[in-house]
């Protein structure tokens, strides 16, 4: 049995959407507003009893920093006083964030607070994380290295779940021989689910039995936490000091204490013996609305990918700009502002038309755009600078691996824009040639170089006159077409949609197995009539906690019809090209190119148009290994390679798999590596749909890849039209998953951004 509650812990906060409620330029300013008032209201009740002077907690650093951007040293000084007084607290998480984060946020957003709190000479120790479903280990990791020590959890259940029973707390052990104390506790505005805050010295006593009455049968603490405020963006209640002064008068055998999530996580440290350890990541059933924004996912990754190889560049110490507006921290907030948790407006289902609806997603689309647009220019300068003032004769490109594998490189000009800018004195103008590669831009295109290039390694090649070679050939429909390299052969079936067979040219082996679809088909998902409904959930454990959730029906099939197929050799090698009607994706490209011997690589081109139709459109991915062999599954998760099932928290969401640079599906003595470029949602095995909570077969080699999805009923968009193009690059290999493969394979992604073209320096003046 549960120990009876003697003390509750009231922490005030406000919960930080930025957008959803509001515009999220209007969000900025109502948090500014809440932390003066906040301010306020610690300095005019210093002089009340400990336990009911006003206490306040900046959920999320970054509105701390706008907050200290538009403020004078006067608020200032008085905000560091009431940290100095420890009735205010500072959360060492930039915002509620996503699994989207690679580890390179990560270590930025935790520096950011770091670094300023050590400015001030400020102790910070506790992350809170709201409505999310989940938090990373790797990011958990990166807390514990730096001696940040607590997490505190609130968690939404509405479309997710909870891994466990709340209120609940473990020792997180952590690689390293590291570790996080973990509150997880109830969703932010449960207590408001009770009574009302400027009513609480009246309402709670008769609510005493009833709010503690679910209690977990193993709760082993005689005390618990719980949020001090009512819902997404509200600020501080100038009542709460009072109202929690006079209910401790009365004798109802439960204290009130208002404190901060750190004073709170101070005192469970001092009870953790008494707390279970538990291992794995914690993963987020909440990234399905991820698939619901494929444009604007994809520019955050092109953006983090850039910066991946920006952190590389600067840690070698060949360059270090960060002039201007093209600024490296500049870059990072918007990355870390397109992974916060907001991706509408709570009108978005609703209203899907309305002006609230469109206006906030507007706004919340700049983070993805405006953050590829700046870590483009800034790669771009950290290239100049590393090519620094090589003399060069004839027009050349610099080739740079920051990375430490070796990666191949290609660059593809055309002769006439080359002698064109090269009569250009001005340096700045070589941006004009760093447009997005197009298939037409490599027809014409008659300056070439081709080279591998070593880990950490800069390599100066001459361009080189050479014929394009653009040989289109039409396809027979009529018949399976091979294409492939000396390691790897491919077939691909017309009348299956897809490649029905992969196979390896030494030994003879199949990798490819046909069900449910051939492999790089695209599957249209849609609801059968009836078959998508809204139903409110009973929590018998917690009525509080009682949500909605999806109840769906689908059914599958291949999206389009083919149109015409073409065979292509041109300078990025020999591949196929699938035009489609009929349906979003347009095209698809299989592709061997002789710099990637062995190695499958494929590219999807859709476009969706303003279609509001439930629907959602994966890829398919069977793989034939060896049958009869447990399948085994793995996926980078914010730089951590993971096994599903194997490294994730007891009762963490095993339906979707937000991925970083890539998945790898082993059986017996064979993997397939997949790096996904563009799309970072996965399922394993098999599919579940309304609760994450299920169990997911995990039998079958089986993995799609979730390009498109608008049937979430959540605060999503309605449909995201535009064009969207995903790339994957596949290997199959003897052995076991292979982190370092992973990367290489995904690294390769950003080859064509590190070449910088360079003109004669007589032209012009580095």
């Amino acid at each position: 049995m549960s120990a009876p509650i003697k003390t509750l812990y009231v922490i005030p906060h406000a919960h930080t959407d930025f957008g959803y409620t509001h515009d999220p330029v209007i969000t900025w300013e109502l948090h500014d507003r809440f932390l003066d008032r906040a301010i306020e209201l610690c300095e005019s009740t210093t002089e009340m009893e400990p336990a009911s002077a006003f206490h306040w907690t900046i959920e999320v650093f970054a509105t701390l920093e706008h907050w200290w951007t538009y403020r004078d040293a006067d608020w200032h000084r008085r905000l560091l006083d009431a940290v100095e007084r420890r009735q205010l607290d500072v959360g060492v998480r930039y915002t509620n964030g996503t699994m989207l984060l690679t580890h390179e946020d990560i270590e930025w957003e935790l520096d950011r607070a770091v670094e300023w709190a050590n400015d001030h000479n400020i102790g910070l120790s506790t992350a809170m994380q709201n409505d999310v479903n989940g938090f990373s280990m790797a990011y958990a990791h990166a807390m514990a290295r730096r001696g940040l020590t607590s997490l505190m959890m609130g968690l939404n259940t509405t479309m997710g779940h909870s891994p466990c029973p709340r209120p609940a707390a473990w020792r997180w052990a952590l690689p390293n021989d590291h570790e996080l104390l973990v509150w997880h506790g109830w969703i932010y505005n449960r207590l408001k689910s009770f009574i009302n805050l400027d009513q609480l010295a009246d309402e709670l006593p008769g609510k005493v039995d009833s709010f503690f009455a679910h209690l977990p049968e193993d709760y082993p603490l005689d005390f618990a936490a719980v949020s001090g405020t009512v819902n997404d963006n509200v600020g501080p209640f100038t009542s709460l000091p009072e109202q929690v002064r006079r209910f401790n008068d009365g004798d109802h055998g439960l204290r009130l204490v208002l404190t901060t999530a750190s004073g709170f996580m101070n005192v469970l440290a001092r009870h953790r013996d008494k707390l279970p350890v538990k291992h794995g990541d914690w993963t987020d059933c909440w990234v399905f609305g991820h698939g619901s924004m494929p444009q604007e996912v994809g520019a955050l990754r092109r953006a983090q990918r850039k910066m991946m190889a920006i952190d590389r560049i600067r840690s070698l110490g060949w360059a270090d700009d960060d002039g201007g507006t093209l600024s490296y921290n500049r870059a990072r907030r918007h990355i870390s502002l397109a992974c916060e948790h907001t991706y509408g407006s709570h009108s978005s289902v609703s209203a899907p038309e309305s002006t609230d609806t469109q206006r906030q997603w507007a706004q919340i689309q700049i983070d993805f755009w405006t953050a590829e647009s700046v870590a483009t220019g800034l790669l771009r300068d950290h290239l100049a600078t590393t090519a620094g003032s090589r003399g060069v004769k004839d027009p050349s490109a610099l080739l740079i691996n920051p990375f430490p594998v070796p990666l191949n490189f290609r660059a593809i000009y055309e002769d006439k824009a080359m002698e064109t800018f090269a009569r250009v004195r001005h340096p700045e103008h070589l941006y004009q040639l760093d447009r997005e590669p197009t298939r037409a831009a490599m027809e014409k295109g008659n300056l070439i170089c081709h080279a591998p290039l070593e880990p950490e390694t800069a390599l100066l090649v001459t361009l080189e006159h050479h014929a394009p070679r653009n040989n289109s050939l039409p396809v027979s429909m009529d018949q399976v077409i091979e294409i492939g390299d000396d390691l790897l052969r491919v077939a691909y079936d017309p009348s299956e949609h897809g490649i029905v067979s992969v196979t390896t040219t030494e030994d003879g082996r199949e990798w490819c197995l046909n069900d449910p679809f051939a492999l790089f088909a695209p599957v249209r998902e849609v609801p059968r009539e009836g078959g998508f409904t809204v139903r409110n959930t009973d929590n018998e454990r917690d009525p509080s906690d009682e949500s909605w959730r999806q109840d769906i029906s689908c059914t599958r099939e291949i999206s389009g019809e083919i149109e015409r197929l073409e065979w292509v050799r041109d300078a990025r090698g020999e591949a196929l090209i699938v035009h489609r009607l009929h349906s979003p994706m347009r095209r698809q490209i299989i592709r061997f190119d002789p710099l990637l011997p062995g190695v499958l690589d494929l590219t999807a081109d859709f476009w969706f148009e303003a279609d509001t139709t439930r629907q959602a459109f994966y890829l398919s991915f069977g793989w034939w290994l060896d049958p009869g062999e447990p399948v085994h599954f793995f996926y980078d998760s914010s730089g951590m390679w993971l096994q599903a099932d194997r490294d994730q928290l007891p009762g963490a969401a095993r339906s979707l798999y937000e991925v970083g640079m890539g998945v790898a599906v082993t059986q017996g003595d064979r993997t397939v590596t997949i790096a996904s470029r563009d799309v970072p949602l996965w399922q394993f095995g098999g599919f579940t749909f309304g609760d994450p909570a299920a169990d997911v077969p995990r039998q079958k080699p089986f993995l799609a890849s979730w390009v498109y999805n608008n049937y979430w009923g959540c605060n999503f968009n309605a449909c995201s039209p535009g064009g969207f193009s995903c790339r994957y690059l596949i290997a199959p290999t003897v052995g076991t998953a292979d982190p370092a493969l992973a990367a290489q394979l995904y690294w390769q992604f950003a080859a064509d951004d590190l070449v910088h073209p360079l003109m004669p320096r007589a032209e012009t003046q580095f």
